[in-house]
């Protein structure tokens, strides 16, 4: 796409934009949708970035796919070798091995997704964090509400009352707020983003919010999960090349400039 065209989602940036901004939400409401949704998301994301390197003079081969370097997937794919090993001695090998090779497609997946964002021109980038902040915020206001009316929205869109729904169903909560926690660090950038990608008053409540969801609702695997997100950003940091931090945390779409 030629450096003029400064509209918004496009290419790769469109599906993680769309899947950002209404995963939360889907977390709140029917968890066990997440996966599907970002399988699709992540697919739907290579598949246009290769459409779209084809599209340029020249491009062929490996390029047309975007591969994650191996100093990034490494540190994440040897632990999957080792589950993958492990399954040699399980109760259940083949359930063992399957799961090692399905959690290791997925993170590969996941990690071509993101270097096909990560590739992406700066504008894009800005819509893509303008999603994000727009989900984070419909997913913490629907997980506020369910709470505090006691499950009342879960329970509806499952067909039945607060009255007869399960005694596991606030728990349902758990794997919302643990998403919603991994998602919250990149709220960091948003008071810092430039042009500014959402209103001043969402922007800097929603950090604020998203805490106080983390840590009034029953998730201590949230608590966790805020802070796997704060080290995937560092570890983001430190291995991007050319990019210049701000003066906040905020290092994967660190103020949209390179050096």
């Amino acid at each position: 796409m030629p450096p003029s065209d400064t509209r918004g989602l496009r290419g790769a940036s469109l599906p993680i934009g769309l899947m950002l901004a209404i995963a939360p939400a889907v977390a709140v409401l029917q968890f066990r949708a997440v996966a599907l949704l970002t399988v699709l998301g992540f697919l739907a994301a290579v598949a246009l970035h290769g459409w779209e390197r084809r599209r340029l003079p020249g491009a062929r081969g490996p390029g047309l796919l975007p591969w994650p370097r191996p100093a990034v997937l490494a540190p994440v794919l040897l632990p999957m070798g080792w589950l993958l090993a492990s399954a040699a001695w399980s109760i259940e090998p083949g359930r063992a091995a399957t799961t090692a090779l399905t959690l290791g497609l997925y993170i590969l997946l996941g990690a071509m997704a993101a270097r096909a964002v990560a590739e992406q021109p700066p504008h894009r980038l800005r819509a893509v964090l303008r999603c994000l902040g727009w989900g984070l915020a419909a997913g913490i206001a629907l997980a506020l509400l369910d709470h505090a009316s006691g499950n009342w929205l879960r329970a509806a869109v499952r067909g039945i009352s607060p009255a007869e729904a399960p005694p596991n169903l606030p728990f349902g909560l758990k794997p919302a707020v643990s998403i919603i926690a991994v998602l919250l660090p990149l709220a960091l950038c948003l008071p810092h983003a430039h042009p500014a990608v959402l209103p001043r008053a969402l922007r800097w409540a929603l950090l604020p919010a998203g805490l106080l969801t983390v840590l009034w609702l029953p998730a201590e695997s949230a608590k966790i999960a805020v802070l796997a997100g704060l080290a995937a950003m560092a570890a983001a940091g430190c291995w991007a090349p050319g990019w210049r931090a701000p003066p906040v945390p905020c290092w994967p779409l660190p103020c949209w400039r390179r050096r």
